[in-house]
């Protein structure tokens, strides 16, 4: 999903809407916190969904597992390319683990 940064906030409201979930969006002064939930997803191999701003301008989701990080930025495979990526911490504008709930048959 690409949008300019100057409509990004009308992307984040249409991605909550449409999972129905609850998207943490991190602002600057927030940013050590994205450092930690990344560290904390590489720490328990977990798959996680970010939304993510290329130098550009432009916003995708991306669903990624992370192998390592360092001071600026994390290098993790992505299921959207399908390969591993590296990626800048502080373009990282929400992470959140995915979370896979069995359901049980009634």
């Amino acid at each position: 999903m690409k949008a300019s940064f100057k409509g990004s906030f009308f992307v984040f409201l249409k991605l909550r809407l449409q999972n129905q979930t609850l998207v943490r969006i991190m602002n600057k002064k927030e940013g050590t916190n994205v450092r930690i939930l990344i560290l904390k997803s590489m720490k328990t191999n977990q798959v996680s969904e970010m939304i993510y701003m290329k130098n550009n301008g432009d916003i995708s989701k991306r669903r990624v597992k992370v192998l390592s990080v360092t001071n600026e930025t994390f290098q993790a495979y992505c299921f959207l390319r399908g390969t591993k990526r590296i990626f800048k911490i502080e373009n990282v504008l929400a992470f959140v683990p995915v979370i896979n709930k069995e359901r049980s048959v009634v």
